[in-house]
């Protein structure tokens, strides 16, 4: 909620020399949620690659694998990581993936999933945890692509998939890095979104078949499936992203073609659904971030190559989206993840074809 004296909106509060970020009266926020700032661009990924996955855990943002060519390209092992202060660590080799998924939980950090190098399809899953000890673990629900992954504080979950037909699957790993039971997916789907908000993992859209889906599945703290509201619009390939007042699902395709869409649903921790104001571009292939104050969702592709874009659009606690500083170059399909005060977007398809290795980021407060 803004802010204003007369009619000008303020910005910043101070006390002193100490920048206020929140304010409440009472349990109601008045003021917070600061704003995003273009950092600038960090060191490149040591190989271009698209398809690749994200995940954020303690002082580190993982960024892995991917696919260096849109034709017959290399799928790389690589684990590139940035630390609080946004140096680039040396990489870590785990297997080699692209269309897979990454999630957390407070302890460690996941990869799983995708096709490998032979364009074989997985069932395997990576970890690493925040010494960066890594290695395998209990395999996945199916080999599948095109999962989702959502991370909390308890549990990193991954859902769908398609094996190539639409796979209900749901694998689950605690802050021990056991594998626990959960529900399957109300529906099979690939092309699904995933986002936490509150005490719910939320698995949105996707492609069940020869349709688009609407379908919301939300897993409580006991994993208890729910079926939220559905979708204000059946989608394929949608991002999410939460703040930490809602999850959003942002984007996708709407049709059996390639119509992209600017739709934006939000959930709050009631799984209360809102229509949130649309993106300000349409597009699919979205690199979507999670931080506290703001869901991100940058770069993307209204329908063909060239039409590829590098507009960052971000939502606040109080749903109101706003237009950031773009990306240094147009991408789609890269990857995304937060650490400490900064969020990173890397890698990615440009508008050419060409696949990057740039990363862009990005503060936040």
């Amino acid at each position: 909620m803004p802010i204003y004296v007369g009619t000008n909106k303020i910005k910043s509060i101070y006390v002193g020399t100490t920048k206020i970020k929140k304010v409440y009266v009472g349990t109601n926020k008045v003021f917070g949620g600061g704003e995003i700032n273009y950092y600038g661009t960090l060191t490149p990924l040591s190989f271009a690659v698209y398809t690749n996955s994200g995940a954020s855990l303690g002082d580190y943002a993982f960024i892995h694998g991917g696919s260096t060519s849109t034709s017959s390209g290399t799928v790389m092992p690589t684990l590139w990581n940035y630390n609080k202060s946004l140096v680039y660590g040396s990489t870590i080799n785990l297997n080699r993936r692209a269309r897979h998924a990454g999630a957390s939980n407070s302890e460690y950090a996941l990869f799983v999933g995708g096709r490998n190098n032979s364009g074989d399809v997985t069932n395997t899953a990576n970890y690493i945890d925040k010494n960066l000890v890594n290695g395998t673990t209990n395999t996945i629900h199916a080999a599948v692509v095109s999962l989702a992954g959502a991370s909390s504080d308890n549990y990193a979950m991954f859902a769908g998939g398609s094996t190539p037909s639409s796979n209900s699957g749901t694998s689950v790993y605690n802050t021990s890095l056991v594998k626990v039971d959960a529900p399957r997916l109300s529906v099979g789907r690939y092309y699904l979104a995933g986002a936490h908000i509150g005490n719910y993992i939320l698995f949105a859209g996707g492609r069940s078949g020869y349709d688009n889906s609407n379908v919301v599945d939300a897993y409580d703290n006991s994993l208890v499936r729910t079926t939220a509201t559905a979708l204000s619009v059946k989608r394929r390939e949608l991002a999410g992203a939460s703040n930490n007042s809602y999850a959003i699902f942002a984007g996708g395709n709407s049709s059996s073609g390639t119509s992209s869409t600017t739709t934006a649903d939000a959930y709050n921790a009631s799984l209360v659904r809102t229509i949130a104001p649309v993106l300000s571009l349409r597009r699919v292939g979205i690199i979507s971030v999670s931080t506290p104050f703001f869901a991100v969702f940058a770069g993307g592709v209204e329908n063909t190559v060239d039409t590829a874009s590098n507009v960052v659009d971000s939502y606040d606690e109080s749903l109101v989206r706003k237009t950031e500083t773009a990306l240094g170059s147009k991408r789609f399909d890269g990857a995304g993840a937060t650490v400490g005060s900064h969020f990173i977007i890397a890698g990615g398809r440009s508008q050419t074809g060409s696949v990057r290795a740039d990363v862009f980021a990005y503060s936040f407060e």
